[in-house]
């Protein structure tokens, strides 16, 4: 009969620990969603030399298991300071979008963000209109509750994992190395936050100009009058049609 108590006691004792540890278990599982997601810092590497393969979509899909519907992805265990939209204006340039994408999804991943890709691409023959795009783009993921908009060219390829792609203060201008004008940041006497030289490394994938706008000069020369006038404020335009894919979120734009 004491034998019976103590194997009792025994198995008691046992099943007492495997319910606490099952339990520290879930608890260290579940995600710490007021926890702050930590600043990703590359230290050991500084400039991981792009991936400039032209890599298949299945391929990246294959790879890419943290992205979710759209190009969207969300980071486990920790909330993200921003949730940061990429926006991409694009049109017929398929291998480079493929090879900015098999590069900015992981550098993304790795520096803990919620982001989500758009690509709006512009579906017609007319002269390709980046501005207006980029206003297109912009007045259509503001409604996804974005805080952070970042402007991407396709054909700029990040060199350097430090290039973070969030939001300071002041706007910020990542691709130092290939500056141009800013004359509305200007104007508003906002000052540009910028990386230093060491860092804010892009390489430019070479492809075919488009015709240069012959107005485009006399544009930029009355900007200091027009910029308060034309603009987001003045934007007309389609409704576009938005599409799912799985690494980006695509929005066509007739305009």
């Amino acid at each position: 009969m004491r034998e019976v108590t103590v194997i009792r006691r025994l198995v008691s004792t046992v099943a007492i620990f495997y319910i606490l540890g099952y339990t520290m278990v879930l608890l260290l599982a579940r995600p710490k969603e007021n926890l702050m997601c930590q600043t990703y810092h590359q230290g050991s590497v500084l400039y991981p030399i792009p991936n400039f393969n032209d890599t298949h979509e299945k391929d990246m899909v294959s790879r890419f298991t943290w992205l979710g519907n759209g190009g969207y992805s969300l980071p486990y265990g920790c909330r993200s300071k921003e949730r940061v939209a990429i926006l991409i204006p694009y049109r017929d340039r398929e291998k480079q979008l493929r090879i900015l994408l098999s590069n900015l999804h992981p550098l993304l991943y790795r520096q803990g963000l919620e982001y989500r890709i758009y690509v709006i691409e512009q579906a017609d023959t007319k002269p390709f209109n980046k501005g207006m795009l980029y206003n297109i783009a912009y007045s259509e993921a503001k409604t996804d509750n974005h805080t952070c908009f970042v402007f991407h060219d396709v054909d700029l390829i990040p060199e350097n994992d430090q290039i973070m792609y969030n939001c300071v203060r002041s706007p910020m201008h990542l691709s130092r190395a290939i500056d141009s004008f800013n004359y509305r940041i200007i104007m508003n006497k906002l000052s540009i936050f910028r990386f230093r030289n060491n860092v804010a490394r892009y390489t430019m994938l070479k492809h075919k100009r488009t015709p240069v706008n012959t107005a485009r000069y006399q544009m930029l020369m009355d900007s200091p009058w027009r910029f308060k006038v034309d603009g987001l404020s003045t934007l007309t335009y389609i409704p576009p049609t938005r599409e799912n894919h799985q690494l980006y979120t695509r929005i066509l734009v007739r305009t």
